[in-house]
């Protein structure tokens, strides 16, 4: 089913947010070591495990490329000690890419679009490969560093627990306990499949301490 551009927006927002952020996260808490992806070459295992969290139609001639344009970026870091310094390059880093996702993905948009007026069903947001490609590389190294660490499994395992038990009670409350846009998504929606989304939407946009919070009242209790 089509998405709507505003939909896609949302999207494209989401996977530019946490694919930024979640690197910055690891690389803060000392999970990856940019040592190692200093000049990576394109038969390492990295890469190969990039290809394979990502699972998509691009190739790992793509990743290589994607990652040598990331390591090209001025603010990009070789080691971070946790000084300010590291600090202030690695928050430049992380403005530098979200604006070229932002930016490449809005020219491509405009130049595919004919219509002057994006909205609904009149247009589509259209992500270069290259844009794509940046993204799952910066996922793929959180993943093969951080989310693919055994012995961090029993801790995702219990937060995908919450959340699918947190997804599943605001389901069966049809409609409450939803936030305004999400309230009004609801109402909405006419299929199970839209319904479905919007808990989906609600429950990416809780933060930890009210995803618990609220599991903790439509669960726990």
């Amino acid at each position: 089913m089509r998405k709507c551009i505003e939909a896609e927006v949302m999207d494209f927002a989401d996977d530019v947010a946490y694919s930024v952020h979640d690197f910055e996260d690891a690389i803060v808490s000392g999970f990856v070591n940019l040592a190692e992806i200093k000049s990576t070459p394109s038969d390492t295992s990295l890469l190969q495990k990039i290809a394979e969290w990502d699972g998509s139609d691009l190739n790992a001639s793509d990743f290589e490329s994607a990652l040598s344009r990331l390591r090209s970026n001025s603010y990009w870091l070789t080691s971070h000690s946790g000084a300010m310094k590291d600090q202030a390059t690695l928050k430049n880093l992380t403005s530098a890419l979200i604006g070229s996702f932002v930016r490449r993905t809005t020219d491509q948009t405009e130049l595919a679009n004919a219509s002057e007026h994006l909205v609904r069903y009149q247009g589509a947001l259209v992500v270069p490969n290259e844009v794509r490609a940046e993204i799952a590389v910066l996922k793929g190294i959180v993943s093969a560093y951080l989310m693919s660490d055994a012995k961090r499994q029993p801790y995702y395992q219990w937060q995908r627990a919450i959340l699918s038990e947190l997804a599943d009670a605001l389901l069966a409350a049809n409609g409450k306990h939803l936030d305004t846009y999400c309230a009004s998504a609801w109402q909405e929606a006419t299929t199970d499949e839209q319904k479905h989304r919007v808990i989906v939407d609600q429950v990416a946009s809780l933060t930890d301490v009210s995803a618990l919070s609220l599991h903790h009242e439509l669960v726990t209790k």
